[in-house]
Order: structure tokens, then sequence, then C-alpha cells
């Protein structure tokens, strides 16, 4: 899922105009709160909390979610999904009031912003798979088609029901498939007169594919390990129409940024690694232009600190990087390693001696998955 924003509920009834949020609750009808618990955060904080609620609650949360973390830090998100989509709005319009103005009017471009989001900012693990033999797969509705079939069973068969919801997006000669689906049914009790009643909800999470041909690779965000191969492998069956690829897919050596993009990668280092430098970094901004950052210093981590403003390693896409490595093996004198890292699937090392201990802690920091 997804790492939300903090979701301040003053803040967001405060921001977003009236007549707005009650065109939202409107389409909620009788189920949701009404008239002044609507628009007073107390009261629609005490609605929301009742357990007799429960599932409008979970409705409204999961929507004003989602509304907030694209309004909070995604703004380059939301203005590319209203060039996409020929939108019109205001320099001046706030945008957590963008978003709302998206997710009620323009479900597709609120999908198309949100499926980058989940991609990019997601606390689920991040798989990504060469595919071998593949070029420029031609994905129409027909293969999205078979490709919900596929996953719904897959659902379905882990009792986390049968809805779902596979939304396909082109994005700059990608191919973005936003996955909603449920999870495991929550029972809520609460005091019903003198008795005890239940109220029952299915919470959804949201799972995103890219398919990006120029690469040859496959990049799948999803929580759990058996979605993910499912993911995979209903891709290879259904778009590819190959079924051995997702094992030869598994096989393939793969690298990724994403530990240095999230700030898990450590560069103390350990072993015979006393120090390592981060001294290229090469990145795609996020937003509507294409603009591409090519960033060389002996020290990038310093770089970001000190010079780039509020620019940081989250900011867009991480697609090629330099490390220097420092080695000691005594006796010997130390020396250095530089690795280029290329994602997904190179990695030049410019000597040989040390390769293998830097390789060995690549993969430790999960910059080298398989």
């Amino acid at each position: 899922m997804p790492k939300h924003r903090t979701l301040s509920l003053e803040t967001l009834i405060n921001t977003i105009d009236w007549y707005i949020l009650q065109q939202y609750f409107g389409r909620l009808g009788n189920r949701g709160p009404q008239a002044w618990d609507a628009f007073n955060p107390d009261a629609m904080q005490f609605f929301l909390d009742d357990p007799k609620n429960a599932e409008v609650s979970g409705i409204i949360n999961d929507d004003f979610q989602q509304v907030n973390d694209l309004g909070q830090d995604s703004t380059g998100l939301l203005f590319r999904a209203c060039k996409k989509y020929d939108i019109e709005f205001g320099a001046d319009e706030m945008p957590v009031k963008l978003a709302m103005r998206l997710f009620l009017n323009y479900p597709d471009a609120f999908d198309f912003a949100y499926s980058r989001y989940v991609l990019y900012n997601a606390a689920s693990r991040l798989s990504i798979y060469p595919l071998p033999g593949v070029k420029n797969l031609k994905i129409g509705s027909v293969q999205i088609g078979a490709f919900r079939e596929g996953i719904q069973r897959h659902f379905s068969q882990q009792a986390k029901g049968e809805q779902c919801i596979v939304r396909p997006f082109e994005d700059r000669g990608e191919t973005v498939i936003l996955i909603r689906h449920g999870t495991y049914i929550r029972t809520i009790p609460f005091w019903d007169g003198d008795q005890v009643s239940t109220n029952s909800f299915r919470p959804a999470i949201e799972d995103v594919l890219v398919y990006d041909p120029m690469g040859n690779q496959l990049q799948i965000r999803a929580a759990l390990e058996k979605d993910r191969q499912a993911y995979l492998e209903y891709f290879a069956v259904c778009m590819a129409e190959d079924p051995t690829l997702a094992e030869r897919a598994r096989k393939e050596e793969v690298f990724t940024l994403v530990p240095l993009q999230e700030g898990t990668f450590s560069f103390s280092g350990n072993g015979p690694i006393f120090q390592i430098d981060l001294v290229r970094l090469k990145m795609k901004r996020y937003g509507v232009s294409n603009l591409v950052l090519d960033l060389k210093a002996r020290d990038i981590q310093a770089a970001f600190r000190h010079d780039l403003g509020t620019l940081t390693m989250r900011g867009g896409v991480l697609l090629e990087a330099r490390f220097r490595f420092h080695l000691r093996y005594p006796p010997q004198k130390p020396f250095r390693v530089t690795a280029d890292i290329v994602p997904p699937s190179r990695i030049t090392l410019a000597q040989k001696q040390g390769s293998k201990g830097v390789e060995l802690y690549l993969t430790e920091q999960g910059v080298k998955l398989h």
C-alpha cells in the first residue's frame, strides 16, 4: 500500500470548498454524514469513529486519504494528469482541492495520477523483471480483459472477494495498470441498545504494474509476494501470450535503485568496504515535462542536502547511479571500485579486484535482487 501522507481531517475539510464536499457526500446518499456533520471536522470525526458507520467510514477514509496523498506533495502528477486529459486548472488552485475535483469529475485523470503515486510512493515491495525475448507488446482491451479475469480468480480463491478493478493507462510509451482489489473482511462489534451487533466491510488496496517497452521490463508494486507472482504469471500468459516468460524473467539478473531512493541503502559499508560515495545520479523528474537530470559530484548526497533546494531523490525516477566503493584488505593498501548501475539488468565494475565483495554488498542492500 502507499506510504500515506498524514491526513488532517480538519485541514482537508477547511481547504476544499463546501459545494465540492456537498457533491462528494451527495454521492453517498443516506449512508453518508448529513448536513452539519459533512462540513464540521469534529462532527465528521465523530461520524467516522462510530462503529455503526464502519462500511461507509472505510469508503470515506480511503477516498480522503487518496485525495490527501496526491494533494500533499504530488502536484507534478496532478498537473501531468490535467495536461494529459486536457483539464483546465487555476495557477492558484490548492492541490488538495484540485485532487478532489479530479476525483469527482475526472476519474480517469485521477486514477492515472494515483497509479503513478502508488508506483513511486508505496511501502510495498517493488519487483522488477526483465522480459527476455519480448519486444513492443500490444496491450489492448482483449489482453486487459483476460488479465482481469485471471487475477479475479486469484483473489477469489483467497477469500478476498471477486471485485477487482483494473485500469490501464498509456504514459510516455509505458503501459501502466492500476489494480484495486479487496482484502480479508474486517468485522467491528458495537453496542446496539443492550445487544452487541457487528458491522463488516472489506478494505480495498491498490497495486500497480508498469510495462516499459524501451527498457524491456515489467515493474510490479504489490504488498504480497504471491500477488506479485500472480501478476507476473498472468502478464506472461495474457499480455505476452508466453507461459514460459514468467519463469525466464525470474532467472534474469536484476538491479534496482529503489533502496537508494527510499533512503534504506547504507553508505557505511561493512567488512572490507569502509566507505561508499555516490558520485553520479541520473534521474527523470516527475511533472509535466520530460526533464532528465544528470548530476555529478564528489558527494551527491551532500549536494541534495545543501545545493539542490527542495529536490530529493524521491522527486523522480532514478535511471542510473555511479557508486565509488572504498575497500581495504590488510596488509594491502586501500583501493577503490567504481560501480555503474543501470536498472534493470546492467552493472559495470571498473576493476575485478573487490568486485565480489561489492556485488555481495549490493545484494545485502537490496540493489541486486536476483
